[in-house]
């Protein structure tokens, strides 16, 4: 049997009262301590936060893959058709065209 042996580290944090008072309520409804609590919320959070950078990251060096062969989508072409999003007149998305 291999035992798994995971390290914690202190962390201090300050919340608003509101916070805590919701904090304890949960605690006390689910019989979890507010520390299991906190830590999970923060883990969901730093991996959530880390998907994210990771889509960007990868969405940002795919548009300069195509700004390098010389496609692109006008900045105003692309500021318009987000000003029609939720609108009566939404506009098609506009696509990349190539441009030297």
């Amino acid at each position: 049997m291999t035992t798994t042996i995971t390290k914690n580290t202190p962390l201090s944090i300050r919340l608003p009262i509101k916070t805590r008072n919701k904090l304890t309520f949960i605690s006390k409804a689910s019989k979890r301590s507010q520390n299991s609590l906190i830590t999970e919320a923060v883990e969901s959070y730093v991996e959530n936060y880390i998907e994210l950078q990771e889509w960007q990251i990868k969405g940002v060096k795919q548009a300069i893959k195509e700004m390098d062969k010389g496609k692109w989508v006008d900045g105003d072409e692309a500021m318009t058709w987000m000003m029609s999003l939720d609108t009566d007149r939404e506009l098609p998305r506009p696509s990349a065209s190539s441009r030297k």
